[in-house]
């Protein structure tokens, strides 16, 4: 925003929910991105796939950032029955109603549910990320943040972050709630490693799988 730092002050907030009660795990299945999408995009249907094992009687919100992903995945998993995707005639009003009101553990394929998506309790118990969520650089607006500001990384970093812990908090919603997070992109731990401090602590103690 062109705030000098010397003008700015930095508050990191507690939360009030158990960081035990909503474990966010790095689970690596393979590194998601343009040049990997050959051979990454179906070691990631196996990956979701035995996660979704893992979870048989639960209510997953499964985020893929991009509607081709979300695609890709609902027509070679074989957990296919149980997703409820939109897209392709689907509106996302009637995709997230089928899910909610549906008493079997479905799962929601999302492209684009990260913020403003409520799912207290058992509408939903378990996230699953299929890709780290960079913003899409083909998007102009984004490219010029980018690559023409002087804090443009800083700036792309942030968001990335803020998608993430976002994404994560969609099933943790009162503090009597539980939910449990599996990020599976490896890109991950490179982007992590980079950009911890940008993480809300309580986030990074809910964090599992890395340092």
């Amino acid at each position: 925003l062109g705030i000098p730092i010397k003008e700015a002050e930095f508050i990191d907030l507690e939360s009030e929910f158990d960081p035990k009660r909503k474990p966010v795990y790095y689970t690596p299945v393979t590194k998601m991105s343009h040049s990997t999408k050959p051979f990454a995009w179906p070691l990631m249907v196996k990956g979701i796939d035995d996660a979704l094992d893992r979870y048989p009687t639960q209510k997953v919100l499964l985020h893929t950032v991009s509607g081709s992903l979300a695609s890709f995945i609902t027509a070679n998993s074989k957990h296919k029955s149980r997703m409820v995707a939109y897209g392709n005639g689907v509106s996302r009003e009637k995709a997230l109603q089928v899910f909610t009101q549906s008493t079997e553990p479905k799962v929601l394929v999302s492209q684009s549910f990260e913020r403003g998506l409520d799912l207290p309790d058992d509408l939903c118990r378990v996230i699953l990320i299929a890709k780290v969520p960079y913003a899409d650089l083909s998007d102009k607006q984004v490219a010029k943040r980018l690559y023409a500001s002087r804090d443009g990384k800083s700036w792309y970093a942030v968001q990335t972050m803020r998608a993430l812990v976002q994404m994560s908090g969609r099933a943790m919603r009162h503090s009597g709630d539980w939910s449990i997070v599996e990020i599976l992109d490896s890109e991950f731990e490179s982007f992590y490693s980079r950009n911890k401090r940008l993480a809300p602590k309580w986030w990074r103690e809910s964090l599992r799988g890395i340092k």
